[in-house]
């Protein structure tokens, strides 16, 4: 942590339209973007029963280690004739090696979208949480899927849930 940033924006996180399209104001980040999605990924990733180990901290040599790019951040309203939308683009390039010679690379790409009649600063900041959401949810499920593929990195696969008052066909 943190995210290192590639934006081709890097000084607003979105703009302000006037109600004909116009840009009105800049958007900006509270706090660095670069930081606060590495750490929600982080916190994401405890949350899903994965070890999260500073850089700094030992580990085994399965352990993979992750690396992210933040490629965009950008929200703005879309002005329709009765309504418009907040569309929030989110990029990010995750990079997971190991010591033990693993390399895998995955761009993730999310829309968060809120659509309204009016637009306040509260809806963005709703529009750029629904997109972040989503965006740690893949990056998350993508991370797992790459545990899965490779057992070397110590992925185990948990037994067959068994409900209690449920029998397996034919028993």
């Amino acid at each position: 942590m943190p995210f290192s940033d590639a934006r081709q924006i890097t000084n607003r996180c979105g703009m302000q339209k006037g109600g004909y399209g116009n840009e009105t104001a800049t958007a900006s980040c509270q706090g660095d973007p670069t930081q606060w999605i590495a750490a929600m990924l982080a916190a994401e990733l405890k949350a899903s029963g994965f070890t999260v180990l500073s850089p700094e901290a030992g580990s085994r040599d399965t352990a993979l280690k992750i690396e992210g790019v933040l490629l965009k951040i950008f929200a703005e309203p879309v002005v329709g004739a009765w309504s418009t939308v907040i569309e929030t683009d989110l990029s990010v390039r995750l990079v997971a090696t190991s010591r033990t010679g693993l390399r895998a690379e995955r761009t993730f790409f999310v829309k968060g979208d809120l659509e309204t009649v009016i637009w306040t600063q509260g809806l963005f900041n709703d529009s750029l949480e629904r997109g972040t959401r989503d965006l740690l949810g893949k990056m998350v499920e993508a991370i797992l899927e790459l545990m899965k593929q490779y057992p070397e990195l110590g992925f185990t696969r948990p037994l067959p849930l068994r409900l209690a008052g449920w029998r397996e066909a034919g028993r």
